[in-house]
């Protein structure tokens, strides 16, 4: 695979300056990584990935006929869901949701792989709070809007909140 995506890329290179030589389309587009020679990219984060760099990935397949509009399937369905999010999330954000369960910190309702997940501050970063596991909660991204929306805490002030009080409209 990776030998075919190189041949690709070098047509494309010598295609786009034929009035140049092969070695100057080579120092031009290609470098050396570590032990790999004729890598494509200008930079090391910039850089095409070979296939063998690329991890291995499972899938679990579904069982026989299990419907997410099953009832009885619930529980099999919710813990498909928390090994996708674990996948997703950076170890302290899993440990957060391992903590609640893999629910919702205000509604309750299960959290699923589809699911827009915002972490949620206690004590909110302008007001001090820290930026701690034990701040934080998982919540759905609606959740996080009514949150918000009807904090105790003060919100902060923008430019435009002190533009519309001077009497200037919306800003």
């Amino acid at each position: 695979m990776d030998y075919q995506i190189f041949e690709k890329v070098w047509r494309w290179c010598v295609r786009r300056h034929p009035d140049k030589g092969r070695r100057w389309v080579k120092d031009r587009y290609f470098m050396s990584v570590g032990g790999r020679h004729w890598v494509f990219g200008d930079t090391l984060p910039l850089r095409f990935v070979s296939a063998a760099e690329m991890p291995i990935t499972r899938h679990v397949k579904v069982k026989g006929y299990a419907s997410p509009f099953d009832p009885a399937l619930k529980d099999y369905w919710n813990q498909r869901a928390a090994r996708k999010i674990e996948e997703r999330y950076l170890s302290r954000k899993k440990k957060i949701l391992e903590t609640q369960g893999y629910r919702c910190w205000r509604c309750g309702c299960a959290i699923r792989e589809e699911d827009r997940v915002h972490f949620h501050h206690k004590i909110p970063r302008y007001a001090g709070g820290p930026d701690n596991a034990w701040n934080l909660h998982a919540v759905h991204r609606y959740c996080h809007q009514i949150l918000t929306k009807h904090s105790d805490y003060p919100l902060r002030r923008g430019r435009g909140d002190a533009a519309r009080e001077e009497g200037h409209g919306n800003v």
